[in-house]
């Protein structure tokens, strides 16, 4: 066991043969440590620590005294284990039960100290996390090159690391680098906490048990080391009871989580939650909702984070209810197209876009004037819409996110089409397996990107350093500027990282006029571009990516009754396929068939554009006259002179055909000519 394997590595007492074979193995000699010697003799102590004797007492080790058998099995003892962060200048830190935790020669980590395997340096980097209470990670991990920094490294400067790499005179790995020092705070949880080393935890008790619940080993690790777990993957299955106790329960709906991606979202991502609902194809019928829970994302009560959804009843009233302060946006394309359907006209869409993208409540307040001159009943209609809840002047500054669009939703469930046309375990599988391969392929495209923030926010700040050139500055005292842009003025406060125009401080990346003064006064960008936007963090979201599953051979055995299918909800009788209408502004599956879009109807009752006879409200007008049957009558001129014209045309074409043997060709083609033109009244 890896627990008695590190014991061994640090028993200082044992034979002299077991001494000398395994002298190669001592994880730090006196030439590798760099923590002060260690003598028999007191005054060697005294030496290196003037203090010793007056900060540990009698815990010291003493000659003849118990310290000198110290076999290091009170290592792994909570009460007795030291602080590898403590100095020798520092104070003693406090055990439990207020008792002085005392100086041991070897450190958990230490500079110079090997291990035999990748999985050792593991399992001393998590006993080293759980003792300290330091949230550390992984930032480096294979079988010869292993290393792990605070977690705070990047945005306090927290400079604790350590690096160990194969060494090849000692055929082991050795720690190389090793900054023992936190500026940070003790934390309650860390990331390296992981199924799997809880399972390394566990290992000996579960032997003993099998039985241990996990929600035993969670309460465990508090009590004992006082860090929190968080779930992994999550997933809960509903069921309606049978109609006697003991019978067979039905299946009603579940609930899944993936782990990886919850805990990458919460680590890197802007707090931003996408929540839309499709059908599932399936002879089954149901609905598949892309949503995340509150529970996992310890959302609370929503505060500080948005969420986007159409205008549907049953998903505004579900983020009412279990995210009351949090921010819902509605998707404005779904507003659009409910919109449009009494209002089709190509500029009302163009006016609908700008109230849409305005920053500031005065450019909402202007643009929202203009539609109300141009088409009275349209302005009337939107203001029914809640537009403060998809127009951009009235978003809350925090999430560095201006879209009021759920193109992220859309963009997983039309992924997803072909599997919602399977059952629900084949259409779980095939969601995992979509979600895993597009991680896997994204580590390669975000460790190809060089630059230090990613390709978007770099693509947008050169767009506004050249929009930029056009904006001239202003001094003023403080650290206040302003900047006119083509006549129109706005305020830059470069201390709050704010602009007049309301786009800085939404998007999280400085707009054309604070890119005027950023270049104006060679200021450094970096300070002023927001953290999500940098590619550490574009990177760090796809490192942990999901992992594979067995296969249904290999799941555990419950010893339960199986759950029946739900019921089959299928309408009886003819089919009327499974594709859904399409929308007004969707374009048609079929690329060589004309569309409706951009169409304007006819009402059939008054006769009126924009609108169908389903919805008309005006009076009926009378249809218009038929059009006479046969050929129009020309004014002016009897039916019986063109009969006559015709006949008399007709027999001038005979006898030009009479003379056509004697070479009269021309006079049978002009006859015929005649008859034409007498036929259809052309002649005059």
């Amino acid at each position: 066991m890896l627990l008695r394997m590190n014991e061994e590595l640090h028993n200082e007492t044992v034979e002299e043969e077991d001494r000398a074979e395994s002298e190669d193995d001592d994880p730090i000699d006196e030439d590798d440590c760099d923590c002060p010697a260690i003598n028999e003799d007191a005054a060697g102590y005294k030496e290196n620590e003037p203090e010793f004797f007056s900060r540990f007492g009698d815990d010291g080790p003493q000659e003849g005294g118990e310290a000198a058998d110290d076999n290091g099995d009170d290592m792994w003892n909570d009460d007795l284990i030291p602080d590898p962060l403590t100095d020798d200048e520092d104070d003693a830190i406090l055990g439990v039960e207020g008792r002085p935790i005392p100086s041991r020669p070897h450190e958990i980590l230490a500079l110079g100290k090997c291990f035999n395997n990748a999985d050792e340096f593991k399992y001393a980097l998590l006993t080293y996390s759980l003792k300290t209470e330091y949230d550390i990670k992984m930032y480096k991990s294979s079988s010869d090159r292993l290393g792990a920094k605070c977690t705070k490294h990047a945005e306090e400067k927290c400079p604790w690391r350590v690096y160990c790499s194969f060494e090849k005179s000692k055929n082991k790995l050795m720690v190389k680098f090793y900054e023992n020092r936190h500026i940070c705070t003790r934390s309650s949880y860390t990331k390296i906490l992981k199924s799997r080393a809880i399972g390394q935890l566990f290992e000996e008790r579960l032997r003993v048990n099998p039985k241990i619940k996990p929600e035993d080993m969670v309460a465990e690790i508090k009590r004992e080391f006082n860090m929190i777990v968080t779930e992994g993957t999550t997933m809960e299955v509903e069921t309606i009871p049978g109609p006697l106790p003991g019978h067979k329960q039905r299946f009603f709906r579940l609930y899944v989580c993936f782990g990886a991606l919850k805990e990458a979202w919460k680590q890197s991502c802007r707090p931003i939650i996408g929540l839309d609902a499709s059908f599932m194809k399936w002879d089954i019928k149901g609905q598949m909702l892309a949503a995340v829970g509150r529970d996992d994302l310890d959302l609370k009560d929503g505060d500080d984070y948005t969420i986007f959804s159409d205008k549907h009843a049953g998903l505004l009233n579900a983020v009412h209810e279990e995210l009351p302060k949090a921010e819902h946006r509605q998707c404005s394309r779904h507003i659009l197209g409910n919109w449009k359907k009494t209002n089709k006209d190509i500029e009302l869409e163009r006016m609908f876009w700008r109230i849409a993208r305005s920053y500031t409540p005065e450019a909402f307040e202007d643009n929202l004037e203009i539609m109300k001159k141009y088409n009275s009943g349209a302005y009337d209609s939107l203001l029914r819409t809640a537009p403060k809840t998809w127009s951009r002047a009235f978003f809350k500054v925090g999430s560095c996110c201006n879209d009021n669009l759920n193109n992220l939703s859309e963009s997983f469930n039309r992924n997803v089409r072909e599997a919602r046309r399977k059952p629900i375990l084949d259409f779980l599988t095939e969601v995992k397996r979509t979600v895993m391969e597009r991680n896997a392929n994204r580590i390669f495209l975000t460790r190809r990107w060089k630059k230090r923030f990613t390709p978007r926010a770099d693509k947008e700040i050169e767009i506004n350093r050249q929009k930029a050139k056009d904006c001239k500055r202003y001094r003023t005292t403080g650290n206040v500027h302003e900047v006119d842009f083509r006549g129109d003025p706005w305020s830059i406060d470069m201390d709050k990282k704010t602009c007049g125009c309301g786009y800085w401080q939404l998007n999280g990346i400085p707009c054309m006029h604070a890119m005027c003064v950023i270049t104006n006064l060679k200021l450094d960008l970096n300070d002023y571009v927001s953290d999500y936007y940098l590619t550490s963090k574009w990177q760090a979201l796809y490192d942990e990516g999901m992992k594979p599953v067995q296969g249904i051979k290999a799941w555990k055995r419950l010893g339960r009754l199986p759950i029946l299918p739900p019921p089959n909800r299928g309408n009886k009788g003819r089919s009327h396929g499974r594709a859904r209408f399409k929308g007004s502004q969707e374009s048609s599956s079929n690329p060589n068939r004309v569309t409706r879009h951009g169409r304007i109807p006819q009402c059939s009752n008054c006769r009126k554009e924009e609108h169908n006879k389903a919805r008309c409200s005006n009076p009926t007008e009378p249809p218009p006259p038929k059009r006479p049957r046969g050929r129009p009558k020309k004014q002016g001129q009897e039916p019986q002179g063109v009969l006559s014209q015709a006949s008399q045309g007709a027999s001038q074409a005979s006898q030009g055909a009479s003379q056509e043997s004697q070479g009269g060709f021309s006079q049978a083609s002009q006859g015929a000519s005649q008859a034409s033109q007498g036929r259809f009244g052309f002649s005059t």
